[in-house]
């Protein structure tokens, strides 16, 4: 049994690794499973959307340097964006400048009912809340967001398909963009996002 449990972690642990390698690659064409809510609470913005990667930083009044933008407090809570299972954890990187060896910083990897897997990246060393093997769910906090200095910035965000190795378009539920009410759309670069779902029970995970 126990042999048997640890070839299962290891098993995943390689699935982990090998989608984590190719999610730079083509965007599967499918559109996503998962039922997600942002991952945070309060105003943000889409400080850069590389494709299918999201980096959103908190947004406040005053800039944090000269020739920086205006953003929030980034001791601020990363919460989970939808039910599922933690299988890998990052969280003894140094703060600061975005490594190209290690682009994500200290992240998280989900693994959500529909075999999709959610990336939470750019956390700040030794603040994770979770382990692999934890169930988390929807809106309860997995980590504090790290100010890395780098450009982009702030929290960055995948989905990935487990089938493919492909990331997928990234669309939140039941969020105000700019104002507006919005659901399964996809947030784009300079847009203020605010999660709807604050306070509220989320739907099953899947269609």
């Amino acid at each position: 049994m126990v042999k048997t449990r640890l070839a299962c972690r290891l098993l995943l642990v390689a699935l982990v690794a090998g989608l984590l390698s190719c999610a730079g690659e083509e965007t599967a064409e499918r559109p996503p499973r998962t039922f997600l809510r942002l991952p945070v609470a309060g105003t943000w913005r889409v400080a850069a959307d590389e494709g299918n990667v999201l980096h959103l930083v908190p947004v406040a009044a005053p800039p944090v340097a000269p020739g920086r933008p205006a953003v929030g407090d980034w001791d601020t809570a990363v919460l989970v964006p939808a039910a599922g299972t933690v299988v890998a954890v990052v969280d003894d990187l140094p703060e600061g400048p975005v490594d190209p060896a290690h682009p994500r910083g200290n992240h998280v990897v989900i693994r959500h009912r529909a075999d999709e897997f959610t990336v939470l990246g750019g956390l700040r060393a030794g603040s994770l809340r979770v382990q692999v093997g934890d169930d988390v769910f929807p809106g309860h906090e997995i980590a504090r967001l790290a100010d890395s200095g780098g450009d982009p910035s702030g929290l960055r965000f995948e989905l990935l398909d487990a089938a493919h190795g492909r990331p997928l378009p990234i669309a939140f539920h039941m969020y105000e963009s700019d104002g507006r009410r919005r659901s399964m759309d996809f947030p784009r670069t300079g847009d203020e996002v605010r999660s709807l779902w604050v306070g509220v029970a989320v739907p099953d995970t899947t269609r």
